[in-house]
């Protein structure tokens, strides 16, 4: 039978996969979800193979290039990036659709799958992070248990009184702030930037 040799190479647009494919005389699929501007990781049969013409071709791995959502509100960023653009997005399940976007994994501009895929390895591919960042207050150790909690709350984190040693009062002076971290416990400083929502304990 008649063969054609595919000239094809990862990492390139899907358009001009699509291009190179129908002038060698073969055929083609794709993931429903790639668009034509996505880049192609992996196909089958491999670049460089000889197949008889009018063999199909599957393109593999799309990875879509990730718009910036940073300054935009949570939901906004979820309808772009999930909604129009198909990608699955996660973020921490206690912040507000209102707060704005401080930081995205992996950086806009890089290339990701969209929906959810599976890798060559076979693993599921991670979703892509969002988070609403703030600062923990200055100054919280020596203040009154009451005044940490308002200074927590005005920046959106939940203070939690940590009364495993005894009741805590309003006027008890705070010796130590922390999260939790895989049952662990984490000293955080003034100045240091957590997510939105993140529970505090002091």
């Amino acid at each position: 039978p008649a063969v054609s040799r595919q000239a094809l190479g990862n990492n390139i647009l899907l358009q001009e996969a699509i291009a190179t494919l129908t002038g060698a005389g073969l055929q083609y699929d794709y993931p429903e979800l790639a668009r034509l501007d996505d880049r192609i990781l992996r196909q089958n049969p491999p670049a460089g193979k000889k197949v008889p013409v009018g063999s199909v071709v599957s393109l593999l791995d799309t990875h879509g290039k990730i718009t910036s959502v940073v300054g935009f509100t949570l939901g906004d960023a979820c309808r772009v990036l999930h909604e129009e653009e198909d990608f699955d997005v996660e973020f921490y399940d206690k912040q507000s659709h209102d707060w704005k976007v401080t930081h995205q994994f992996p950086a806009p501009g890089a290339y990701y799958p969209r929906g959810p895929q599976s890798g060559a390895d076979g693993q599921s591919v991670r979703p892509i992070k969002l988070s609403c960042r703030t600062r923990v207050p200055r100054n919280l150790i020596g203040s009154s248990a009451k005044q940490v909690q308002s200074r927590l709350i005005a920046k959106h984190l939940c203070p939690i009184a940590d009364n495993s040693l005894g009741q805590i009062y309003n006027q008890d002076l705070v010796s130590a702030v922390y999260v939790k971290q895989d049952e662990k416990e984490k000293r955080v400083q003034g100045g240091e930037e957590i997510d939105r929502g993140t529970m505090v304990y002091f």
